[in-house]
């Protein structure tokens, strides 16, 4: 099932709701080619589990995962024989519908991996109790201050390189003073790893040089300014009424980071661009040409940004931008865009029809293992000092808002 549709599962009402004590849920999606094969997309795993699974559990009977969920880069299981490896992608912390604090979760969306279907359970991997190991597993006390944990960083003595030469400039700063021994290759092997010339990551950083863009990494853009608000994020299929009716001491804050010249984020809706449609559109069209219009520009066309179209009537039918093709000559400028973005109804767009655009503002929020930043994709932001929620699409751009908390 799509994410949207798997977090739901953990919110409703019913006895549909997946989300139970000490459990670990795998979102298992149909191959697109392949039906003897799924394709694992994410995980969710509740933050305390039992130390007896014989008895119930009780505050002498958990064990809390939340240091280890916090810190795990991937997640091993064996299934039927089958060995799974999941490397973590992202990580988001969602609050319970009961108010129960140890069936709070948190949800990973992992690296996509293919894996056959299960005897147990056709749908998915089945089996309801396995071995799971998260990685790197460091909570133990005795472990975490041994010799033996090399995340201590109690080295007493650096790595040497297998051919870089150390160069001693200490007595003179013209000629290294063991300028024979570097040329007969006898000198001393400098204190630094041979990786950092050869591996991507540090040659390209310091010698190579990289380019990126925000198409390169799902929609974050190279360079952003951001600031920072206090929020409870939940998922795009929570009710308003349900995340309104939390108190404060409920709700699972954190501090995200939004762009944009606001004390604090708040969706400020459609604006209208400086360009018009050429041509009209049927509802199959993906390339739009445009043009320019007599419409005073308040908003700007980027790659990722929504657009809706206005002839009269603003149309229902939302637009993702996915490329922008300058014009050349004679040749007009082409919008190429996503249809029936958001799920919105497709439909014909008429000649001449102003372009608006959706004013930007991006929520993201920083990995705290990785330090990498993340966008909050497919949420329902409570903002704590506003109380409006804020919607965002699969990229963190906000599209929608809703002021049903603000009292």
């Amino acid at each position: 099932m799509d994410i949207a549709t798997f977090l739901f599962v953990h919110q409703t009402n019913d006895t549909s709701n997946i989300n139970k004590d000490a459990r670990i849920n795998v979102n298992c999606q149909p191959h697109p080619t392949d039906s003897t094969k799924v394709v694992v997309t994410g995980v969710t795993v509740t933050v305390a589990t039992r130390r007896d699974w014989g008895q119930q559990t009780s505050p002498l009977n958990q064990i809390d995962l939340e240091n280890v969920l916090l810190t795990a880069t991937s997640l091993r299981f064996n299934v039927d024989g089958q060995a799974y490896e999941l490397p973590i992608v992202s990580r988001s912390k969602y609050a319970n519908n009961f108010n129960n604090p140890t069936s709070n979760y948190y949800y990973f969306e992992v690296t996509p991996k293919e894996f056959s279907r299960t005897n147990n359970n056709a749908n998915g991997l089945g089996a309801d109790q396995i071995d799971v190991t998260f990685l790197p597993y460091v909570q133990d006390e005795k472990y975490e201050y041994s010799d033996f944990n090399p995340l201590i960083s109690n080295a007493l003595q650096n790595r040497t390189s297998t051919y870089t030469q150390q160069s001693d400039r200490v007595g003179s700063g013209v000629n290294p003073t063991n300028l024979p021994k570097i040329l007969s290759g006898s000198a001393e092997k400098a204190q630094i790893q041979d990786s950092s010339y050869s591996s991507t990551g540090w040659s390209n950083a310091r010698y190579v040089g990289s380019s990126t863009s925000a198409q390169s990494y799902k929609g974050i853009p190279p360079a952003i300014t951001a600031r920072t608000f206090v929020a409870e994020q939940n998922p795009s299929s929570s009710a308003y009424q349900v995340i309104c009716s939390r108190s404060l001491t409920d709700r699972i804050t954190s501090e995200l980071l939004f762009t944009g010249d606001q004390e604090v984020p708040s969706f400020e809706g459609f604006v209208y661009t400086k360009y018009k449609l050429l041509q009209a559109n049927s509802a199959t069209v993906t390339s739009l040409e445009y043009g320019l219009d007599t419409t005073p520009e308040t908003g700007s066309i980027e790659i990722g940004s929504i657009l809706a179209v206005n002839n009269g009537t603003m149309l229902v039918e939302r637009l993702r931008v996915e490329e922008i093709k300058p014009g050349v000559g004679s040749l007009p400028n082409v919008l190429t865009v996503r249809r029936g973005y958001l799920n919105t109804a497709t439909g014909s767009l008429p000649q001449n029809s102003k372009i608006m655009v959706v004013k930007p503002l991006k929520i993201f929020k920083v990995d705290n293992t990785s330090a990498k930043i993340v966008n909050s994709t497919n949420s329902r932001i409570w903002v704590k000092d506003s109380k409006e929620i804020l919607e965002t699409d699969e990229y963190g751009l906000v599209y929608n808002s809703s002021s049903l908390c603000i009292t």
